[in-house]
């Protein structure tokens, strides 16, 4: 519901988890679903991308194809950021991915994991090709990343501090501009969020998941 609401009217929140007709009037929306700070939205705004007009099996199915394929993309994000270890490893850690019961399941339901596991493994990569990499653009897709993965799952937050650990410890490799292009990646899309919720009326604005994780 709050995937249909947000895409449909515009409102991020659940209600009563009755959906409501594609027609209703945004307003009337506004009035009876009231906003949620406590759920993440990593996973609505996936969801939206599949949903438009009156929900239909049709929709849910598109999502779950879309969670297949970033499964297999998932799958070859594992090879890549272990194939440096060497090509059989890499073939290794990918193959026991794929046969991973979980990842495999987990694509017949509408949950996050899929896409969680998605920036996991997408973070591992991009983090393992920080040292042979100078380039701007790495550390601040390594913010991202990490930020897209915070807003599916906020508990991803505290790797913060080992991602700051790592970068300390390899300080003769880091520089403090690298550092600062991680945290304004993060900060990009994070800052969204946490402004939307500060900024809610109430209670609302005090059982935020992410601002408490902060």
């Amino acid at each position: 519901p709050s995937a249909y609401n947000l895409k449909n009217f515009g409102v991020y929140g659940v209600g009563s988890l009755k959906v409501l007709p594609a027609n209703t009037d945004p307003a009337i929306v506004r009035k009876e679903v009231p906003p949620d700070s406590l759920r993440t939205p990593g996973y609505p705004l996936y969801l939206s991308l599949f949903l438009g007009g009156e929900y239909s099996s049709r929709q849910r199915d598109n999502a779950r194809l879309g969670q297949v394929g970033l499964s297999a993309l998932t799958i070859l994000l594992a090879y890549l950021a272990f194939s440096p270890f060497g090509r059989v490893y890499g073939l290794g850690v990918a193959a026991l991915t794929a046969l991973s019961p979980h990842l495999i399941n987990m694509n017949l339901f509408l949950l996050s994991e899929t896409l969680f596991c998605f920036f996991l493994v997408l973070l591992v990569l991009l983090i393992s090709r920080l040292r042979a990499s100078s380039h701007a653009l790495a550390f601040f897709a390594v913010g991202i990343t990490l930020a897209l993965a915070t807003i599916t799952r906020p508990w991803i937050l505290g790797y913060v501090f080992f991602i700051a650990a790592y970068m300390l410890l390899a300080r003769s490799t880091f520089r403090l501009r690298q550092v600062v292009l991680v945290v304004l990646g993060a900060s990009i899309v994070l800052s969204p969020w946490l402004i939307r919720n500060a900024t809610l009326p109430g209670e609302a604005a005090e059982h935020s998941q992410l601002t408490k994780s902060i």
